[in-house]
């Protein structure tokens, strides 16, 4: 029998939780709120913290950071692995269960949780599986171990491919209707490329074991393909909408932004920390932009240039106007 501490806002989940561990032998404690969970966890010390991501007052994230700080719950292997924290879990046939990382090597992190979740699997139904994977804490400054979905490969597209994979991305995923597009992805670093249509979304969980992009980056503006992002993403994924989007009304698949606990991110502003950041993986080669210039046109020809602009036709990106 393990103890097992629920920190759960959603009093049905809550009870669901505790209906479903007592089921399996298993000693249920429970909390409403990040701060009451902390209490409890230090109070208690159970085996396993479940913990959802939103919570009033204090949510997971911070939950398992000030957890990580407390020598107490540190993940030591040996010679008794301390209490092992879980910041997203959800109950289905096949179980998705994410640590914090906090820095932490993806596999290390992996090995020590799946040995806290070994009680767990002998006493699941027939059929169910228990994944284990690793969650980086912030996504802000680095994508390191993640697999990250780029929908949109014109120039900002291109760039987020680079910049993923720069920052640690373990898969970068390109998706485009333009097959010179999806090559020049490619060349940049793409590790898979996929014509957008129907069958992107299931191509983009083919490619990350049925759980679906850590990261989803839109740079259409379009609302089909936000959609298409809610869809591809994982459970507690996230999604960066980078392209501008004008629609004022659309179709989305809202469900999908509560049952999956997603969180979308607006970064259309860029800080004066960013700037260095971004030199220096130019200056460097990490990020390319001349394959990004397909023409050079003399600003007399400004007209043409944007008639080509507005055309859309195939092997064009950024044109540059030379004034002298």
């Amino acid at each position: 029998m393990a103890r097992v501490l629920v920190i759960e806002d959603n009093r049905d989940n809550l009870e669901l939780m505790r209906y479903l561990l007592g089921a399996f032998g298993h000693e249920a404690l429970t909390a409403e709120d990040g701060n009451d969970g902390l209490a409890v966890a230090r109070r208690e010390h159970p085996d396993l913290v479940l913990c959802d991501i939103h919570l009033p007052g204090m949510d997971g994230y911070a939950v398992v950071a000030d957890l990580k700080r407390d020598p107490a719950f540190a993940q030591t292997p040996a010679p008794k692995m301390a209490p092992a924290v879980v910041t997203h879990y959800n109950i289905q046939p096949s179980i998705d269960v994410y640590a914090s990382v906090d820095g932490r090597d993806l596999g290390g992190v992996a090995d020590d949780t799946d040995k806290a979740l070994a009680p767990f699997r002998n006493n699941l139904p027939r059929g169910t599986q228990m994944n284990v994977v690793g969650q980086v804490e912030t996504m802000t400054s680095s994508f390191e171990g993640q697999s990250v979905a780029v929908i949109g490969l014109g120039v900002s597209g291109q760039l987020h491919v680079q910049i993923a994979k720069a920052r640690g991305a373990a898969t970068v995923i390109g998706i485009s209707r333009s097959a010179f597009k999806n090559d020049l992805a490619k060349q940049l670093g793409a590790d898979l490329t996929i014509e957008a249509g129907p069958a992107a979304i299931r191509k983009v969980l083919d490619a990350t074991d049925g759980r679906g992009a850590d990261v989803v980056i839109e740079c259409t503006g379009v609302m089909a393909m936000l959609a298409d992002s809610i869809r591809m993403v994982r459970f507690g994924g996230r999604i960066i909408l980078f392209g501008i989007m004008s629609a004022e009304e659309g179709a989305l698949p809202f469900y999908d932004l509560y049952f999956k606990e997603l969180t979308l991110i607006n970064n259309r502003a860029a800080t004066s920390e960013d700037f260095p950041l971004m030199i220096d993986l130019v200056a460097r080669g990490a990020v390319r932009l001349e394959p990004l210039v397909t023409h050079h046109m003399a600003l007399s020809e400004l007209e043409t240039a944007l008639e080509m602009v507005e055309d859309g036709a195939d092997r064009r990106l950024k044109i540059i106007l030379d004034h002298t």
